[in-house]
């Protein structure tokens, strides 16, 4: 990896994988857990399929991005992932 390179996050379901899914596929209430190969990085998600943001303009859309801390559950329905890994 290059100098001052970021790793992608990853999300990983933290259950036992079903025979005959797609690994790809999560099903709601699953533990899931955000993570790069990248040490010491702040990973910020979305569940609603946006570009997390790290900065945004006052009274301008909603804040959907969440500063990731800890394994976060699944809400009901069907929701993309997209996470964001930031050097501090």
């Amino acid at each position: 990896m290059a100098a001052g390179s970021v790793s992608v996050p990853q999300v990983i379901p933290l259950r036992i994988p079903l025979p005959g899914r797609a690994k790809h596929r999560i099903d709601s209430g699953t533990r899931v857990e955000i993570k790069s190969d990248t040490p010491e990085v702040s990973i910020y998600y979305t569940l609603d399929g946006s570009k997390p943001e790290l900065f945004r303009k006052p009274g301008y859309g909603e804040h959907n991005t969440f500063k990731y801390k800890s394994p976060i559950l699944l809400p009901v329905g069907k929701i993309t992932v997209k996470a964001l890994a930031v050097t501090k």
